[in-house]
């Protein structure tokens, strides 16, 4: 059995790069109860340009949200980036601010 949890966050050009991310998370050590990594699903985008921002998804096992949150919250995101959780007892995706020191959500 496991506990799903959907990640997908919209950054702008400039925010943290993915494997700054997934180095965080890595380095971390949450990440050994909940296996995943963040991948850019914005290479997929179709048209002739290339996307003018960043979209990094991810699903994880057993996240603990309020760690992952923490984790996240203490990279340099710029103001108007978006985060999007989806845990499997939801009904779709909540947002949350990434802004540190933020509330829930």
């Amino acid at each position: 059995m496991s506990v799903v949890t959907s990640i997908v966050i919209l950054s702008p050009l400039g925010s943290p790069s993915l494997t700054e991310l997934n180095a965080a998370i890595l380095h971390s050590g949450w990440h050994q109860r909940s296996i995943g990594q963040f991948r850019d699903v914005g290479q997929a985008a179709g048209g002739p340009k290339a996307l003018q921002g960043n979209v990094f998804a991810a699903a994880f096992n057993y996240l603990d949200n309020e760690c992952f949150l923490r984790l996240v919250r203490a990279l340099p995101w710029q103001e108007n980036t978006h985060l999007m959780i989806s845990r499997e007892e939801d009904w779709g995706f909540i947002e949350y601010s990434l802004l540190e020191g933020a509330t829930t959500p």
